[in-house]
């Protein structure tokens, strides 16, 4: 999850994950790959807290261009999303799947 101002009752948020084990940072000047960056909507009337730890998310994934000024911003969206397990523990060596071009 991307980091929030807000902790609690959150509708949309960004998921970022790792790339090449290590995490891409939000506020460094290198932009992250369009395929690394997966806006999440919460299912309507629901919310969601921030979490720092491994989650399992389940929605409708969607696969399309968006642009802004022209430019590119994101190819993937996670619509009416819920998180399904919350605290995950992890075994091993986490394993990270991401979606690409």
């Amino acid at each position: 999850m991307f980091p929030t101002f807000d902790e609690t009752g959150l509708t949309n948020f960004i998921f970022i994950p790792e790339t090449r084990r290590r995490t891409t940072l939000a506020f460094s000047s290198e932009r992250p790959p369009l395929h690394s960056i997966i806006p999440v909507s919460i299912m309507n009337g629901e919310t969601e807290d921030y979490q720092e730890r491994p989650f399992t998310i389940e929605g409708v994934f969607e696969v399309r261009l968006q642009e802004e000024n022209g430019k590119a911003t994101t190819i993937y969206r996670l619509l009416n999303a819920r998180i399904v397990e919350k605290n995950i523990r992890l075994r091993g060596t986490p394993a990270v799947v991401m979606f690409g071009c």
